[in-house]
């Protein structure tokens, strides 16, 4: 795990090809290949503030930019390198359909 940046109260980390953004303490974005998954929650102006100023450094545009919850944050940052990139992924494929909620995987 390498430390990237540093300043008052903003932390980003890279670790295995995933770059992680921390306001305060909270885990608040990841960025992998050109996308950003970000929190759908709202913090404050500060966080906010990170968020964006993280999603400008790392991908440029809003349009590579895909809010999940908390949680689906935390639960690639709990992951092996394999089980990251996969699920970072399908998180952005899934989001994708712009509506802002995951597509459901259709039974037979």
């Amino acid at each position: 795990m390498r430390l990237l940046q540093n300043k008052p109260n903003v932390v980003t980390l890279a670790n295995g090809g995933f770059v992680y953004c921390f306001s305060y303490t909270t885990l608040v974005a990841i960025a992998r290949c050109g996308e950003v998954l970000t929190t759908d929650q709202y913090h404050s102006r500060t966080t906010s503030r990170h968020i964006n100023q993280f999603v400008d450094e790392y991908v440029g545009r809003d349009e590579h930019r895909t809010p999940v919850s908390p949680a689906q944050l935390m639960s690639i940052s709990d992951r092996s390198r394999e089980d990251r990139e996969e699920v970072f992924f399908l998180l952005v494929k899934a989001y994708s359909n712009g509506n802002n909620t995951p597509q459901q995987k259709r039974s037979k």
